[in-house]
């Protein structure tokens, strides 16, 4: 059965690099700073004291890939949706207008005209000066 939604939902899979952190391997003699004359052991601090050096080397290792699913929508045209789209607003119109209170209108007065007045046949007509 087609779908009436106006997208089209599809997974992609995404590849994503995987580190550990890992103890630094311990040097090798021909890398050996006391060879060069450098001091080996603690580096001194700012008061002059040795710092502590009780936390190993640690360096972050590539261990791999880690595949992960990840959704994703593309816009499609779907010829019935804006049809089914007018419906739906139709639809709430109508629902809308049979909730909405009927306005209840007072009938108009009658206008009697009262029996003094002439009527309006009997009245002379203003005549203008160029009508003479």
């Amino acid at each position: 059965m087609p779908s009436l939604l106006p997208y089209d939902s599809v997974m992609w899979l995404q590849a994503l690099p995987t580190y550990e952190w890992e103890p630094v391997p311990p040097a090798t003699p021909l890398a050996d700073p006391a060879a060069d004359g450098v001091a080996t052991g603690a580096i001194a601090g700012n008061d002059g004291e040795p710092c502590d050096d009780t936390a190993p080397a640690m360096q972050l290792v590539f261990k791999g890939w880690h595949w992960v699913a990840v959704p994703a929508w593309s816009q499609r045209e779907n010829l019935f949706f804006d049809q089914i789209a007018q419906d739906e607003r139709d639809q709430d119109e109508l629902r809308n207008e049979s909730r909405k209170p009927k306005a209840v209108h007072a009938p108009p007065p009658e206008a009697a005209a009262p029996a003094s007045e002439p009527d309006a046949g009997d009245l002379d007509a203003p005549t203008w000066p160029s009508d003479e």
